[in-house]
């Protein structure tokens, strides 16, 4: 998965402090896990519930299942203007079609700018 610069930043500086607890993302080329132990294995599944709800709590942020994650940055990206095809390889999608399935409700809105960047175009 490509990363942004602040994404790279952030985890050099998190993952070389003494005190933290996990990886944003593995750094081994044989494990390709979003969160991981530091050993580059993924948590099991009620570990890392207790987790992030004591990360969101940290933070000050309102509590969200870890899965809201996928919907709010699809949902960012696609009102973007990013290719859906861009969203569905980032989300792990088999096709771009569940992409658009899913999203369906954010087109309308695409479909106005669309228009109107077409009108603009012309005149």
């Amino acid at each position: 998965m490509n990363l942004s610069v602040f994404d790279k930043k952030w985890h050099k500086r998190y993952s070389s402090s003494k005190t933290n607890k996990f990886l944003l993302y593995s750094t081994t080329k044989s494990h390709r896990f979003l969160v991981c132990t530091k050993i580059g294995r993924p948590y099991l599944k009620k570990n890392f519930r207790d987790i992030w709800i004591r990360l969101l709590q940290k933070t000050g942020f309102r509590q969200i299942r870890f899965h809201d994650l996928r919907h709010t940055c699809a949902s960012l990206l696609l009102g973007l203007g990013i290719l859906p095809k861009v969203v569905q390889e980032r989300l792990g999608h088999s096709s771009v079609t569940i992409t658009l399935d899913t999203y369906s409700h954010l087109v309308p809105n695409m479909q106005q700018d669309a228009a109107n960047s077409l009108q603009n175009l012309l005149e």
